[in-house]
């Protein structure tokens, strides 16, 4: 297995990914499909991030509000989570099969941290809570694609 290091497509060692909404026809439906989809900027590469893309064409494809949503959460999950030790040698669509319930535990804690170094009212606890639950649900999506 070939090592490797990603360092551009970095902002302060955090991984860029961007959100883009993607707009096309289901070939299985005939109907129109609008959601978000993530591009995680890996070195000299733009990678669409499969299974986050699966999760939130399956679970947000009906409202494009609901998908900016989750797409933000998964984002602002993926760039904490590239900067942890423990993911610093996988690319990011590989992200989904490491993380661990500890993973998410440790954002909410660096999110409330965060806030209360800025002496801020947001995001809330109740928010930071609502979007583990969002990435709790993006991990079951993934075990049961799996299956």
């Amino acid at each position: 297995m070939k090592s490797f290091t990603i360092e551009s497509g970095r902002v302060n060692n955090m991984l860029k990914i961007e959100r883009k909404v993607m707009r096309y026809e289901n070939p299985e439906t005939g109907l129109e499909v609008n959601h978000y989809a993530l591009i995680a900027h890996e070195a000299k590469y733009k990678v669409l991030l499969s299974h986050p893309n699966l999760f939130l064409y399956s679970s947000s494809r009906s409202s494009i509000k609901t998908s900016s949503r989750y797409s933000n959460v998964i984002s602002m999950f993926y760039r904490f989570i590239s900067t942890q030790e423990k993911f610093k040698k996988h690319r990011a669509s590989q992200y989904h099969a490491i993380s661990d319930n500890s993973d998410i535990k440790r954002w909410q804690v660096s999110r409330q941290v965060a806030r209360v170094a800025k002496q801020s009212t947001k995001p809330s606890s109740e928010t930071i809570y609502e979007d583990a639950k969002i990435i709790l649900f993006f991990f079951i999506g993934s075990i049961l694609m799996a299956i």
